[in-house]
Order: structure tokens, then sequence, then C-alpha cells
């Protein structure tokens, strides 16, 4: 099959407008969490306000080209990223395309690792939460009602050390009990 066959078939299989009609019928019973069910809901939204996204959950290894670059789509995330990105770009010793390049392999260095454990960590959450095999039942089960008050602090704390601050502006003093990361 052609490049040009596998883009046509991709484009056609998946996106049109019969395969948005075949995901409503499959959730229009559904119940809907604020009453009724999910078909009311469909019914009364505009037919051209309703789309089928591809949901990609990848963590890609290159974050820059050029002067592009990427930054997480998750709040906090996205956040944190746009921090550390200003520091280096604020901390660049020279303003070319090679100080650029510094400055992302050195951003990219940093969020890295934090971006791939909160990605592991969401589909962690995602599979107990969401899967329901008898195993993640009996996981899920445990977490939401025997997991002690304690060990989910920790996982917070964990979470929340790492703060990353503008550094052209006075740093936000520690006002908790808990370590923090510059």
């Amino acid at each position: 099959m052609s490049r040009k066959q596998k883009v046509r078939q991709f484009r056609n299989s998946e996106w049109g407008q019969e395969a948005n009609n075949a995901m409503l019928k499959e959730l229009e019973d559904m119940t809907c969490p604020w009453g009724g069910t999910m078909g009311e809901i469909f019914d009364a939204t505009p037919k051209d306000c309703i789309s089928k996204i591809f949901l990609e959950e990848k963590l890609f290894k290159t974050w820059y080209h050029g002067r592009t670059v990427l930054i997480s789509d998750g709040a906090a995330n996205a956040i944190q990223d746009s921090v550390v990105l200003a520091n280096y770009f604020f901390n660049m010793p020279n303003r070319t395309i090679e100080g650029i390049t510094v400055a992302l392999e050195d951003y990219y260095k940093q969020r890295y690792h934090r971006v791939e454990m909160q990605i592991e960590r969401s589909r962690s959450i995602s599979k107990i939460m969401g899967v329901q095999s008898r195993n993640e039942r009996l996981i899920r089960h445990f977490t939401l009602n025997y997991l002690p008050n304690w060990v989910q602090q920790l996982n917070v704390a964990r979470i929340m050390k790492y703060r990353p601050q503008i550094a052209w502006l006075p740093l936000v003093e520690n006002r908790g009990s808990g370590r923090v990361l510059p």
C-alpha cells in the first residue's frame, strides 16, 4: 500500500462523521453523572461541535528542534516547563542559535525524568481507577479504603517537593515543614 493510500485510509477510517455517530451510539444509553443519559447531552449538542480525537499518551524523546520546543500539556507540568524554560532563556550567555540549543538541551535534561515520572503515575492511577479486572478492583478497593493517610501524604510530599521558581524574582519562602527542591 502506498503512503498516499495509507494516509487516505487513516483519514477515512476513524475520523469521519460515521465514526462519530458510531461512538455516540455506543455511549448514548450510559448514565450521565448529572442525571439522565449521555444521549440527552449528545442530542442537545450541535453536531458540528462533536469530534473524535486521537488520544496520544506518548513521551517524546525529541523535545526541541532549532528554536521550536515542546512543553507539557498537563497544567502543572506545563507551568513547571515554562518556568524552567524561562530561567534557561533568561540565563543564556549569548542569544545565538547555539545558545538557544544549549538552553533547550538543559531544559530537556532537567524536565524529562520528572515528566516521565508523572506520565507513569498518571497511567498507573488510570489503570487502577478505570480498568475492571479483578486485580485492579482489589487494588482500587485497598487504595481507597485501607491505604493509610500517612502513605498518601508521603506520595503527595514527594510530588510537591519539586517547585521551580522564576530566577529573576525573589524566591518564595518555604512556609511548610516539607523539603523542597530549588
